[in-house]
């Protein structure tokens, strides 16, 4: 496909948003990977294994979230699914702050 062909297609707003998760995304996953195992090494004091189990446990929810986005977007639409992710994850963090306030945490 000739380029400018390519770049006529950033006129359309869904490309740009679905180029802009992935930056996004991409740009996440490299920040995180990058600090994420010395700061658990050094200043948790986590063993080396942990963090390993830990990165490995972490690549397998994204590979399955990346499977669900994909489905969720196929089936209802791009924009349905952002908002019933973040509703979901939104849900999962209010659960878990009530446990650790009920736990004393």
């Amino acid at each position: 496909m000739p380029l400018r062909k390519q770049l006529s297609l950033l006129k359309k707003p869904s490309i740009v948003v679905a180029l802009l998760i992935s930056f996004f995304r991409f740009g996440g996953y490299s920040i995180v990977f990058t600090y994420i195992s010395p700061f658990l090494l050094q200043v948790t004091g986590m063993s080396e294994q942990t963090v390993s189990a830990g990165l490995f446990a972490f690549g397998i929810a994204s590979l399955i979230g990346a499977k669900l986005g994909g489905y969720g977007t196929d089936k209802w639409g791009y924009l349905r699914t952002l908002v019933g992710g973040l509703g979901a994850v939104t849900t999962l963090y209010l659960l878990n702050y009530r446990i650790r306030v009920a736990r004393g945490f």
